[in-house]
């Protein structure tokens, strides 16, 4: 799988090995990671420094794992992979995932679909101004120069004069100069729009998208949710994550802490 995730079964055990990948945002988001709550039924397990909890049900595994990937908008994160220990194909996605907070309410994982339309709009955004602005720099990359003037002084009478006045004139050099600044301005702006592009397409190639697991394969990766205002209050206090495998619904206790 993309995004430097290796992720294989053997027997009934899970192989996790991680790499991160980083990137500049200059958006400002509330962002929060998951960290699951160990119990008698669900033990703790720790690989490479990550933390993560298994739930075994007859028919599926479940294993939510405790980390964090940057996505290009700052979303919250974290890793769900399970394994199909039935004997029939079953279809698993994003919307097969949930968390339930205290008070009843609920939020959804987001879609793939709904990240990689909002990295695309974003693109189309910057490219837009980007090209506003890069017409408005070619535009005054003229040549032209202008200001203006005082002046004075004593005649050949002994008559005291002053006065101001304004100047203006073509300047080839100038010109050159301006253009060559605008255009490199122009590049440097380009550049800074592929990087987060190519760099957003492949955070969000990590996502778990909508796919038919057969019996006794596993499949997993990132998933993507944001906690709205009404609720951010409830996040101190531990939540459910619902995974829906099949006709299985595994839940597991977790608790929501904001990263600074």
């Amino acid at each position: 799988m993309a995004f430097g995730i290796i992720f294989r079964f053997i027997s009934a055990s899970f192989i996790i090995i991680t790499t991160s990948l980083h990137y500049d945002n200059a958006q400002a988001k509330s962002s929060y990671q998951i960290k699951a709550i160990p119990s008698e039924e669900n033990p703790e397990n720790w690989l490479n420094g990550v933390q993560y909890i298994d739930n075994l049900m007859t028919n599926s595994i479940v294993r939510i794992v405790s980390v964090r990937d940057n996505l290009p908008d700052k979303q919250s994160t974290f890793r769900v992979y399970i394994k199909n220990k039935s004997q029939n194909p079953i279809v698993f996605g994003p919307d097969n995932i949930r968390i339930s907070f205290p008070d009843g309410n609920q939020i959804s994982m987001i879609p793939y679909e709904e990240l990689e339309g909002r990295l695309r709009r974003d693109i189309k955004r910057r490219n837009f101004f980007a090209a506003m602005g890069g017409a408005l720099s070619a535009g005054d990359a003229d040549g032209y120069t202008s200001g203006t003037f005082s002046y004075s002084g004593m005649s050949s009478s002994g008559t005291l004069y002053s006065g101001s006045g304004m100047y203006s004139g073509y300047e080839p050099a100038l010109a050159q100069q301006q253009q060559q600044a605008a255009q490199r301005q122009q590049d440097a702006t380009s550049a800074a729009i592929r990087a987060r592009e190519t760099s957003g397409a492949s955070a969000l190639a990590g996502l778990i998208r909508k796919s038919t697991v057969e019996p006794g394969k596993g499949f997993g990766g990132i998933v993507a949710y944001e906690i709205p205002a009404s609720i951010k209050k409830m996040t101190d206090a531990p939540v459910s994550i619902i995974v829906q495998v099949g006709n299985e619904e595994h839940k597991i206790l977790a608790n929501i802490l904001p990263i600074k």
